[in-house]
Order: C-alpha cells, then structure tokens, then sequence
C-alpha cells in the first residue's frame, strides 16, 4: 500500500502539474523512502520542464549512486560541484568514483577533501584511501598522520578529475541535455528523444 503522504502528493500533482516544488517534494521524499525508479522518473520531470535545477540533479544523481550507475552518477555530480561547492556532494562524489573503479581519480580527490579538512570521516574512504591516527597537537587539536603524507591542498573537483567517461558524456549530452535545453525543435520535428542507453553503466 502507498505511503499515504505519498499519496496526497500524487494527488496534489493532479491539480497542479506543473508545480515544481510540490514534484521536487515527491521525489525527494520517494528518494529517501528508497523507492528509486518513482524518484529517478520525478526528478527526470522536473529537469524536463526546468533543466536547471540544482535540486533535482542532485536528488538523480543520489538516484543513480543508490541504483549502483555510479558512472552516470558522475558525470551529474560533476555538473552539479562546479556551481557549488559542497562537501557533501564532494564526498558522495568521491565514493562514485571509488565504486566505478576509478580508484586513483578518488584518491587524488580525497586527499585534497581531507586537506582543506582534515576533520573529515568517512569510514569507507577512510578504509580505503588512509591509515591514520591521531595525537592531541600542542594547540590542543588533533593533528591528523597519515602514511601517504596527503598534501594540505584546497580541494579542486572538475570534469578533469575523471578518465575515460567520453562516451558516458556524449550519450547525455544527446540523449538528455539536448533534448531538454532544445525541447521546440524536437516538438517541431515531431521528434521523440531516444531512450537512454548507458554502456558503461555498474
């Protein structure tokens, strides 16, 4: 039986399509009731009818990461951290690469999360990426050790930061970004955007 919260959403939309907070709610709460393709098909609506928002990228690419496409994870991610700086996401953002087998690529960006700071857990990156403890410093903080000596560097994530996802990127760009910043030449042509076909998909 459907959440009954859901529920009032659904029937909410039904009076009011086109309200975008009101589907931004419905997705998310769909996310977080892990009840993914009725999130990921959501969060594709909003997109559809407003490419750029934020929050909706976002919440598909939680979406994807939760549904193991952590290659197309990636690439939204990406989009989404160079408008906004967000650590969170960064983080997030680092485990997609470590599960696609870009493990040097989050390493690289690891180090530079835990230099800007040095604070940061995360018990999976941790396991993976570090060997440390920690000494109570003369200042009275934790002074952080690590066996690789991980540079105090500000973190700097970009599209650069991974390898080997040109054709991930070009399927997007057709199949997705296209058809959404152009949808009047699609309706002009009668032209229905393909279906989307991730070939490097986890």
């Amino acid at each position: 039986m459907e959440n009954e919260s859901i529920k009032a959403l659904r029937e909410a939309l039904e009076h009011s399509p086109t309200n975008l907070p009101l589907r931004l709610h419905l997705a998310q709460s769909l996310l977080s009731l892990l009840q993914y393709d009725e999130a990921e098909k959501e969060f594709k609506q909003i997109l559809s009818q407003d490419p750029q928002q934020n929050k909706a990228k976002i919440g598909l690419a939680k979406v994807y990461f939760q549904k193991e496409q952590y290659k197309t994870a990636i690439v939204i991610l990406e989009e989404v951290i160079a408008l906004q700086a967000d650590e969170a996401l960064q983080v997030l953002y680092c485990k997609a690469l470590l599960r696609s087998g870009a493990t040097k690529e989050a390493g690289e960006v690891y180090r530079e999360l835990v230099g800007f700071n040095p604070g940061l857990r995360d018990e999976e990156l941790d396991q993976q990426f570090r060997s440390f403890h920690f000494e109570q410093g003369a200042g009275g903080e934790d002074d952080l050790h690590d066996e690789d000596a991980m540079e105090s560097t500000r973190p700097t994530i970009n599209f650069n930061h991974v390898g080997g996802m040109k054709r991930v990127k070009e399927e997007i760009d057709l199949k997705i970004i296209k058809p959404l910043e152009h949808q009047e030449l699609y309706a002009a042509y009668s032209k229905i955007p393909p279906p989307i076909f991730f070939p490097y998909a986890a």
